[in-house]
């Protein structure tokens, strides 16, 4: 209903864009799946944000392995290799998440990219770190291969399952990710351990709408 939907478009706009906005580089392109019964208002919001952002893609059947496929074939260039990445609506990233995940770009196939370090943030402000294997921001670099589709990050749904798709580079930095733990985020708790805020200010840039403690 439209309260969720207003709940949920504000993280998305204060956490998930404002990060994706202010990436160290801009050499990516965000494709954002949107249901197409979405209501007027949310297709305005999205309008009036998305330019120069993000790339919305409406759709109007089932989630899917295809539908991502399609989306991501019709936005490819003559590319030779392909990194996809998979992110959540209510979640962030650091500044340099994306910088962080090309660097480790070899000309490798069939490669999963997993920035280990994350942090979570409770709605009342506390800041916990959080590392995880096969995390949900995890990114997957392929060679294309012609006249057929990319596989991407989504082969599998499951993002603890791609150790049975492919190697997995585990790389530990600073804290490349946030999970915003929220009152309607229901697949997230928290499990790390709390830290001082400060790591929030030196490494994201976004605008939550709370102080972390």
């Amino acid at each position: 209903d439209d309260a969720w939907l207003q709940y949920r478009w504000a993280f998305f706009r204060d956490a998930l864009a404002s990060s994706l906005s202010r990436q160290t580089v801009r050499n990516f392109t965000w494709l954002v799946f949107c249901d197409e019964t979405a209501p007027d208002w949310l297709r305005e919001e999205f309008a009036e944000l998305s330019p120069g952002l993000f790339t919305p893609v409406w759709i109007d059947q089932p989630w899917s392995h295809t539908v991502i496929r399609d989306a991501v074939s019709a936005a490819l260039t003559q590319d030779q290799y392909l990194i996809t990445t998979r992110i959540d609506s209510d979640d962030a990233v650091s500044k340099k998440f994306i910088e962080e995940v090309q660097s480790h770009f070899d000309d490798q196939d069939n490669l999963y990219i997993n920035l280990l370090r994350g942090v979570q943030v409770e709605r009342s402000g506390q800041v916990f770190a959080y590392d995880e294997p096969a995390n949900p921001f995890i990114s997957y670099i392929e060679r294309l291969v012609p006249n057929q589709p990319p596989r991407t990050v989504f082969q599998s749904f499951s993002h603890g399952a791609c150790r049975q798709l492919g190697p997995v580079l585990n790389v530990v930095t600073a804290p490349r990710w946030m999970q915003v733990i929220h009152g309607s985020n229901v697949a997230n708790s928290v499990r790390g351990l709390r830290i001082k805020p400060q790591i929030v200010s030196a490494e994201f840039d976004l605008e939550l709408p709370f102080t972390t403690t």
